[in-house]
């Protein structure tokens, strides 16, 4: 006599739980990195909260390097995380552990935390006692529109909390679709070009997309253009563990994507430091080199040719059995 197919629950409760050392390891220099940036602003030249009355031009460059990608890499971790959690969990199960997570200290640093720091940050830039402070005034800067700056306004630097919560509340319909029949085949397709060397480059269009669309409209930090670019990490590190080819893309151009982090910093902070005008040229004609060569030239028989280049090896091999 035939069973019956096990139900989505069924399948979901009897998967085992594997503990992925690594990705713990993730999760530790993710928020290391997040404490480090922090403990270091103080010091910077850049505005901030609460500022050291010395400030360093050394420290300000270890800013200015763990910014850029300090906070995408969290969230990056925070949506591989997901992939795992959706395996054990149903949506609404998954919803609601992260509710618990999230959500609960969210409320609860509203609460105990917030008007701390917003104590001290006054307190440093007026000079003035807790008596003397016009909090209503205050407070009244802080109030935005209908914008995720809510997060921020609330909780202060507790605002990726209410991210990562809104995050798990948004993205299950995607996911769910991307374990469906269509969405494997997208994420196939990926996979298959994060196979060519350099292809990873591809996931750098989405989030262009975003900062370009959105920045000019919501430039303030924490607003719609920083939800929506984090959330581009947050689905890209559930991405990530969909198929095993971006693993292995990963580890094998990891040296690439650091050498182009690194020489991207090094040419932002010469932009910074020297002419303005002068580093764009350098950096945008350098890029649009690479770029056009990787993505168009190489891939291209006759532009090959043209461009001297030696044929490809199928192209070679056809010609000789022909």
């Amino acid at each position: 006599m035939p069973t019956s197919a096990a139900s989505p629950q069924t399948d979901i409760a009897t998967q085992k739980s594997v503990r992925l050392h690594y990705l713990d390891w993730l999760r530790v220099i993710a928020i290391l990195g997040v404490f480090l940036f922090h403990a270091l602003h103080p010091f910077d030249l850049a505005d901030w909260h609460i500022k050291n009355a010395q400030t360093s031009f050394e420290v300000t460059l270890i800013y200015a390097f763990l910014a850029p990608w300090g906070m995408p890499f969290f969230f990056l971790i925070a949506g591989t995380g997901s992939w795992y959690a959706l395996r054990r969990r149903t949506p609404r199960e998954y919803a609601w552990e992260r509710f618990k997570r999230l959500c609960i200290p969210f409320i609860c640093g509203v609460i105990l935390l917030a008007p701390l720091m917003l104590y001290l940050e006054w307190r440093h830039k007026t000079q003035t006692g807790i008596l003397e402070i016009p909090f209503s005034e205050f407070l009244a800067n802080r109030i935005p529109g209908f914008t995720p700056e809510w997060f921020g306004a609330l909780g202060n630097h507790l605002w990726f909390l209410g991210f990562l919560f809104c995050f798990a509340l948004l993205t299950p319909p995607l996911f769910s679709w991307l374990r469906g029949e269509s969405g494997k085949r997208i994420v196939s397709t990926l996979a298959r070009l994060m196979g060519q060397r350099g292809g990873f480059l591809l996931l750098v269009l989405p989030l262009v997309l975003v900062q370009f669309g959105l920045r000019p409209f919501f430039p303030d930090e924490h607003d719609w253009a920083d939800f929506c670019y984090l959330m581009c990490f947050f689905v890209l590190g559930y991405v990530f563990c969909a198929d095993e080819r971006f693993g292995q893309a990963i580890r094998r151009d990891w040296w690439i994507a650091l050498i182009g982090g690194v020489a991207t910093f090094v040419a932002i902070a010469v932009m910074a430091i020297s002419a303005e005008e002068l580093t764009v040229v350098l950096l945008g004609s350098f890029a649009a080199t690479i770029g056009l060569y990787e993505v168009v030239i190489r891939r291209i028989a006759p532009l090959r040719a043209v461009f001297g280049m030696a044929p490809k090896r199928q192209d070679r091999a056809q010609v000789a059995a022909g």
